[in-house]
């Protein structure tokens, strides 16, 4: 990987090819990368860099505006892909508030569950990465790395929801914050029920898909007030 500076803007180009490659995307296109995150392809540009002559995908970054340039033919290789469609942010939504899982007390062991959910850059995946540290965190359990990594997670999350959403990257983080609030609680957290213990007796609230796309529809109407 190279890093070019500019005045206004940094390049980042990663994994170099020589060869031209077939194009995924077309400019407009929302695309996340595993590792810098969401943005959108503004342009498709061929340019000798290091020597060689190749095309890149010229992409916007949502997080901070930086531009990140990718060899067209190792963009699949890479782990580039669209952004997720209605159906899968439906899914990061119910997941943020869905009940926790128990992550391994031995710090070394859970920061490496937690990296290998990060390195796939599946939405999914990320919002349990941050369910599950957030609920650590407010245990008071986290470690200064687990901090990194769930600050790590929360912004690649906020950069896709912001641009699948059509709200601002603070905004997607606000919503984020609030579904996790509004979530339901670990199992754990009252006693696994046994066979003895009555269905009438559970009370612990289930969010549905449309209770969370609610949930966020209320946090992004409270931020235009704001």
């Amino acid at each position: 990987m190279v890093i070019v500076g500019q005045a206004a803007q940094m390049k980042v180009l990663a994994d170099l090819d020589c060869e031209g490659g077939t194009e995924m995307f077309d400019v407009g296109d929302k695309v996340v990368h595993p590792n810098h995150g969401a943005g959108q392809v503004k342009g498709i540009e061929e340019q000798d860099l290091l020597e060689q002559h190749q095309r890149y995908y010229v992409i916007d970054l949502a997080v901070d505006h930086r531009t990140l340039m990718i060899p067209v033919s190792k963009a699949e290789e890479i782990g580039l892909r669209s952004i997720s469609q209605q159906a899968d942010l439906s899914q990061v939504w119910h997941t943020l508030g869905a009940a926790t899982e128990t992550l391994p007390d031995d710090y070394k062991e859970r920061q490496e569950r937690i990296q290998e959910k990060l390195k796939t850059g599946d939405a999914v995946k990320v919002a349990e990465v941050i369910r599950d540290l957030s609920a650590l965190k407010r245990e008071d359990h986290l470690t200064s790395f687990d901090t990194k990594l769930l600050e790590r997670a929360q912004q690649f999350l906020a950069c896709e929801l912001a641009l699948g959403e059509g709200v601002q990257v603070s905004e997607a983080e606000r919503m984020i914050s609030e579904t996790l609030d509004n979530g339901v609680e670990s199992p754990e957290a009252h006693g696994e029920a046994t066979e003895e213990t009555e269905v009438t007796e559970v009370h612990q609230p289930i969010l549905t898909n449309r209770r969370i796309r609610q949930l966020a529809k209320q946090a992004m109407k409270r931020l235009h007030r704001d």
